[in-house]
């Protein structure tokens, strides 16, 4: 031991490093602290504000890269991963996950749709829209709709078609979906419709199951129009129609008996297929 009362003195004042195992435990408890507290603000201002929390939803987890299995065939009501708001089934209440006050939502929206009016109820209205809807289906023995051109007749076969589709489209699933970009979700989810098959044929396609594999199950013209007006009846914000390139027919067929039966929602044209500009397309 040096006897220099000096370098004694200097080795006393020696500061202890901050990483020891008693100041890193100091440090976790003030952040755990910290974020207890600012949960606890978050809580209240849901609270005040009469919405439930979005993270306090009832149901599993779900990816926003894969749509979750429905039965498009089913009502999406009962499905417990997509809750109903309690103005559409009584006995879904404990699920909703929607503003607490739902007539006030309820009179926003039906402002909003009264200022907002989709394109396609002119059409409608005009007769373009069954005209559309007669040709492009006419386009089908012949088809035309994507780049591909296969020129085939989807109504009688679907042998040699890119898309593997033929007079009916085929439905993954359809419901709320909030995974979209938040334009699109608002609140209360966008009213996706998965078709199954796809004419680009990505191989690294992360929804193989959908697109390669052609999981789903067909629906008609009626059935697809009934899928929309559930999904508005859910309180969705739009009909999101994802991968629509190769049903185009199908789509105007059922947007047009949707809309005679009170469809008023915008349509959201969500595509990752193979497009063109042709007339059967359009």
């Amino acid at each position: 031991m040096s006897s220099n009362p000096s370098r004694r003195s200097r080795e006393v004042a020696l500061p202890r490093p901050s990483n020891t195992p008693q100041t890193i435990a100091r440090a976790a408890r003030e952040c755990l602290k910290h974020i207890a507290l600012v949960k606890k603000v978050r809580l209240i201002g849901v609270r005040l504000s009469g919405l439930v929390p979005l993270d306090r939803r009832r149901g599993p987890k779900r990816s926003p890269l894969r749509p979750p299995r429905i039965d498009p065939r089913q009502s999406v009501h009962h499905h417990e991963g997509y809750p109903a708001p309690p103005n559409v089934l009584s006995d879904c209440t404990e699920k909703c996950w929607l503003p607490m006050a739902t007539d006030i939502d309820a009179s926003t929206d039906a402002q909003q749709r009264s200022i907002f009016e989709p394109a396609y109820l002119r059409l409608l209205r005009s007769g373009e829209l069954a005209d559309r809807a007669r040709r492009s289906r006419q386009h089908l023995e012949d088809c035309d709709f994507c780049a591909r051109y296969c020129r085939v007749d989807r109504r009688q076969s679907i042998r040699g078609a890119i898309c593997r589709t033929g007079e009916r489209a085929v439905v993954y699933s359809a419901g709320p979906h909030h995974g979209e970009e938040a334009c699109l979700r608002g609140w209360r989810g966008s009213g996706t419709i998965f078709f199954s098959w796809c004419n680009l044929r990505c191989i690294f396609c992360q929804n193989w199951e959908i697109s390669w594999l052609g999981e789903g199950q067909e629906a008609s013209d009626e059935e697809l129009a009934e899928m929309m007006l559930r999904l508005q009846a859910l309180g969705c914000h739009n009909i999101n129609l994802v991968t629509p390139s190769h049903v185009v027919a199908q789509i105007l067929g059922a947007v047009k008996i949707a809309a005679e039966q009170g469809l008023c929602l915008p349509l959201v044209y969500n595509t990752s297929g193979y497009d063109t500009d042709s007339p059967g397309a359009c």
